[in-house]
């Protein structure tokens, strides 16, 4: 399926893409040899960081709430290309315009940036 996909990126023109990733870490990440294009780009994100608790378990990674997240990222080694989080949550789909809050700060957000940059890694 995946070999597939990506032909048919590369018959239209596609030269390069980003996989979303999802929970069981990211699905072309496993295209290598025969399966990828040779002119084709493929950026996987891997598993997603969230809050235990939190929007974000069928694609990531939990993060406790006693856990940093720049830690955890460190921790783990971050799979993927490209570090991906869900910070927003999901918006109540009952009550019209109510928002979750962020599940990580302003600063927590900084300091992953911060270590990500220094692996060579973009959030």
């Amino acid at each position: 399926m995946i070999r597939r996909h990506v032909s048919d990126l590369f018959s239209h023109g596609v030269l390069g893409f980003r996989d979303g990733g999802d929970r069981g870490g990211c699905a072309y990440s496993f295209c290598t040899g025969e399966d990828m294009h040779p002119e084709i780009t493929a950026q996987c994100a891997g598993r997603a960081y969230h809050r235990k608790g939190r929007y974000g378990g069928l694609i990531g990674r939990e993060v406790a709430l006693s856990e940093s997240l720049a830690a955890v990222f460190l921790r783990s080694h971050g799979d993927g290309d490209v570090v991906k989080l869900a910070n927003s949550g999901l918006n109540s789909l009952h009550l019209f315009g109510k928002e979750t809050e962020p599940q990580f700060s302003e600063q927590e957000l900084r300091e992953l940036v911060a270590v990500a940059k220094d692996k060579g890694r973009k959030v």
